[in-house]
């Protein structure tokens, strides 16, 4: 369990630096998307690499790294710290991949349209209690 923690640890670091990386690199460049250019390049990337990462842990090795600690942490590495830190949308994506791919298609709807909804609001009710504590006072 410690060499999981670690792994998570390690990869949470190395993704959150990347994404600050990236970031910076992106929004220094003119790209479509303006100033949200290198968020949605890095919540793309994010969900390419998990798309990755999942069929080599979860499909084709998924029996060895049921059975590895060695690739248990490195999966926690790469999916649960690196791309966890680097874009949370790339887990956001995988169960709504994976709700289609077991054909819950209204499931699927109800996930993805609430989690935008929700976290839209969510982040807008945030900012208007922020702005109620932090900027009145």
């Amino acid at each position: 369990m410690m060499i999981q923690l670690l792994a998570i640890a390690f990869g949470g670091a190395f993704g959150a630096l990347t994404r600050f990386g990236i970031g910076t690199l992106v929004f220094k460049s003119w790209l479509p998307f303006g100033l949200y250019s290198g968020t949605f390049l890095i919540n793309t990337v994010g969900c390419f690499i998990m798309g990755l990462v999942f069929v080599l842990f979860d499909l084709k090795y998924s029996a060895l790294t049921s059975t590895s600690e060695t690739l248990v942490a490195a999966r926690q590495f790469c999916m649960v710290g690196f791309l966890g830190a680097f874009t949370t949308y790339s887990s956001f994506s995988l169960d709504a991949f994976k709700m289609l791919d077991q054909g819950q298609i209204l499931n699927w709807g109800l996930y993805v349209f609430s989690t935008l909804i929700v976290s839209i609001l969510a982040l807008m009710v945030g900012v208007w209690i922020g702005k109620q504590i932090f900027i009145t006072i």
